[in-house]
C-alpha cells in the first residue's frame, strides 16, 4: 500500500512544471512557517465559501451580473488550485519525510484534500467546504504530531 501511496504522490509531482521539481526544495532547508501556510490553506477555503454564497445568490440576469458570477467562478477556482498547490509543494515535497512512520496516513490526508479542492472547481455546493475545513482540521492534527 505504501507503495501505491508513493507512486500515486510521484505521479501527482510529474504533473507540475519542471522548474517547480528542478530544486531541493523552495525555501531554505530548516525555515519553515506551518502557521503561515495552514492560515492560506483556511482562507482560500473561506474564499470558495465567499464565490458559493455569491454564486447562488448572483444568478446573473444582466451581463453585469453575468461578468461578476463570472469573476466569483474564476476566483473559486483560483483559490481552490491554491490549496492543492499548497499541500504538494510544501507539505508533501518539504514536511512529509519519505521515513515517517505515518507516511501512508500523511499522504492520504493530504490526497483528500487535494481532491476536495479539485471537487470545489466542480461543484457550487456549500458542504464541499465544511469537509474541507474538517480534512484540514484532521491533517494539521496529524502534521503536528
Amino acid at each position: 500500500m505504501k507503495k501505491v501511496l508513493l507512486g500515486l504522490a510521484l505521479s501527482a509531482l510529474t504533473l507540475m512544471p519542471f522548474s517547480t521539481l528542478s530544486a531541493h526544495c523552495q525555501m531554505p532547508c530548516g525555515i519553515y512557517h506551518d502557521d503561515l501556510v495552514w492560515g492560506g490553506l483556511y482562507q482560500d477555503v473561506e474564499t470558495i465559501e465567499k464565490a458559493y454564497s455569491e454564486m447562488i445568490a448572483n444568478q446573473g440576469s444582466t451581463s453585469l451580473e453575468r461578468n461578476q458570477f463570472v469573476r466569483w467562478v474564476d476566483l473559486k477556482d483560483h483559490a481552490a488550485d491554491e490549496i492543492t498547490r499548497q499541500v504538494s509543494t510544501y507539505f508533501i515535497q518539504q514536511r512529509i519525510k519519505p521515513d515517517d512512520s505515518k507516511l501512508e496516513t500523511k499522504l492520504l490526508a493530504a490526497y483528500d484534500i487535494m481532491h476536495l479542492a479539485m471537487v470545489a472547481k466542480q461543484t457550487v455546493d456549500p458542504a464541499i467546504t465544511t469537509k474541507l475545513k474538517n480534512k484540514i482540521d484532521a491533517f494539521q492534527s496529524l502534521m503536528k504530531k
